[in-house]
């Protein structure tokens, strides 16, 4: 059982978007998106969700890469909150990398070692959070989420 939250697996065809008319992809620019299906009033930040969905996707799909059999799940969920998780099913982030994962740069074997930390602060400075929400070998997941907001 679900409970109240409804997820829904989202799925994007990577390339084949023609570019705006300010020549970038065809996100650039805007606040939100209110696609169908979703409850009424819900309002995504479509540049966050993107930016952060890309950075997550394109790790997931380097350690798919890298480790022999890595499947990758990307939900959406929609319920009083928005929430993203990419998820994969490779090795664990090693444990003295986890705490500053999205703390800090760190040493990255692939790249700058800033992604995840960039996406983290741009979550925030949105009133997002995104974080390791697993991080075992088998199931690694990143989640992307609303702040709690006192009531």
């Amino acid at each position: 059982m679900r409970g109240r939250d409804e997820e829904r697996q989202v799925v994007q065809a990577v390339g084949g978007d023609a570019p705006d008319e300010g020549g970038g992809h065809p996100a650039a620019g805007r606040e939100s998106h209110d696609p169908e299906g979703l409850r009424p009033g819900v309002r995504i930040p479509r540049v966050l969700f993107d930016s952060v969905a890309d950075n997550l996707l394109q790790n997931a799909l380097a350690k798919r890469e890298a480790e022999t059999g890595v499947r990758i799940r990307v939900t959406l969920t929609c319920g009083e909150h928005i929430a993203l998780r990419v998820c994969d099913s490779g090795q664990a982030v090693p444990p003295e990398l986890a705490p500053t994962l999205l703390r800090a740069p760190v040493v990255s074997g692939s790249g700058l070692g800033i992604g995840l930390y960039q996406a983290a602060r741009q979550a925030e400075a949105s009133g997002y959070l995104l974080e390791l929400k697993e991080n075992r070998d088998g199931e690694v997941c990143f989640a992307l989420s609303e702040e709690a907001r006192p009531r």
